[in-house]
C-alpha cells in the first residue's frame, strides 16, 4: 500500500531526535533514497503518461527532502542555543570571563593533562588593591567600569591557551598551563607593572589601579584545584597585609625559620 511510504516523512524527525544531527542526518538520507526508490519502482507505472510520472516523483522527492531539512535545521538550532546557554552559564556577567564554574571544569581539563604530559600548570589569584575605596568615592556605576577595564586588561595581556576568571568581587583567576612558578612570578609581575601604567579613565578623572597577587603550583602545592586556590590566598593575603602591590610565589619565612619568600 502506498500509506507505508508515510514513513519516509516522519523518520528523519525520529532519527534527528534519537541519533542527533549528524547520525541523524546520514539514517535520514539513507532511509530516504531506499524509500524513494522503492516507492517508484513499486508504484510508478509505465501505463501512466510521462508528466503524470514526473509530477508524482517530484512530490514524493520535495516532500521527503523537505522535512529533512526541517528535522536538520530544528537540531542544529538546538545544539546552538545547547552551547549558548552553556557559555552564559560559565560566563560572569559583568565582565564577560569564565565564572568559577567554568574555572572548575576547565582545571579538570588542564591538571589532568599537565598530569599525563608532565607539564607545569600555575594557579593566579589577583586582587584589586583598596577597590572598595573606588566603589565608595565614585559609585558602584563608575566600581564596575573598573572591573570590567582591568577584566579587558587581564585578557589581551594573557595568553589565549590560559584560563582567565572572574573569582569574585574584585579577585580574579588565572590558570597558566605549562608554565613553573618561576615563569609565572615573572609574567605575573609583568602584569602588575604594566597595570600600574595603564590607569582607568572616566570622565571626570583617571584612577591608577594596583592589583597585589598569590601563586601556586599544580603538584607542589597541591594536586585540586581547592588546595591550590587555598595556598595562592595564603600568599595573596600575606602580600595584601605587608605593602600590597606585589606578588608573592612562595610561603613567607615564617617564626621558626623555616619556609621563604619571594616577591
Amino acid at each position: 500500500s502506498e500509506s507505508i511510504f508515510v514513513w519516509i516523512l516522519t523518520i528523519p524527525v525520529i532519527s534527528y531526535l534519537l541519533m542527533g544531527r549528524k547520525q541523524g542526518f546520514w539514517f535520514s538520507l539513507t532511509f530516504i533514497i531506499c524509500g524513494i526508490l522503492a516507492y517508484h519502482w513499486r508504484f510508478i507505472s509505465t501505463e501512466h503518461n510521462f508528466s503524470l510520472n514526473v509530477a508524482i516523483s517530484v512530490n514524493v522527492i520535495l516532500s521527503s527532502f523537505l522535512m529533512m531539512t526541517f528535522a536538520h535545521v530544528y537540531e542544529k538550532n538546538r545544539e546552538q542555543n545547547e552551547d549558548r546557554l552553556l557559555s552564559l552559564a560559565g560566563t560572569d556577567p559583568l565582565t564577560g570571563l569564565a565564572n568559577r564554574m567554568k574555572l572548575n571544569e576547565s582545571f579538570h581539563q588542564l591538571s589532568a593533562l599537565a598530569a599525563r604530559h608532565q607539564d607545569p600548570l600555575t594557579v593566579v589569584l589577583f586582587d584589586l588593591d583598596l577597590f572598595k575605596s573606588i566603589n565608595d568615592v565614585h559609585g558602584h556605576a563608575v566600581g564596575d567600569d573598573a572591573l570590567r577595564h582591568v577584566a579587558n586588561f587581564l585578557q589581551k595581556n594573557t595568553r589565549k591557551s590560559d584560563l582567565l576568571a572572574r573569582f569574585g568581587g574584585e579577585e580574579f583567576a588565572l590558570l597558566m598551563v605549562a608554565t613553573d612558578i618561576e615563569k609565572g612570578h615573572q609574567q605575573v609581575n609583568a602584569l602588575r607593572k604594566l597595570l600600574m601604567k595603564t590607569p582607568f579613565t572616566t570622565q571626570k578623572c583617571e584612577i591608577q589601579i594596583t592589583l597585589s597577587a598569590g601563586i601556586a603550583s599544580f603538584g607542589q602545592d597541591g594536586h585540586d584545584l581547592d588546595n591550590l586556590l587555598d595556598k595562592a590566598d595564603k600568599r595573596l593575603y600575606f602580600a595584601k597585609e605587608n605593602g600590597r602591590n606585589q606578588v608573592i610565589s612562595q610561603d613567607p619565612i615564617t617564626a621558626n625559620g623555616t619556609g621563604n619568600l619571594k616577591v
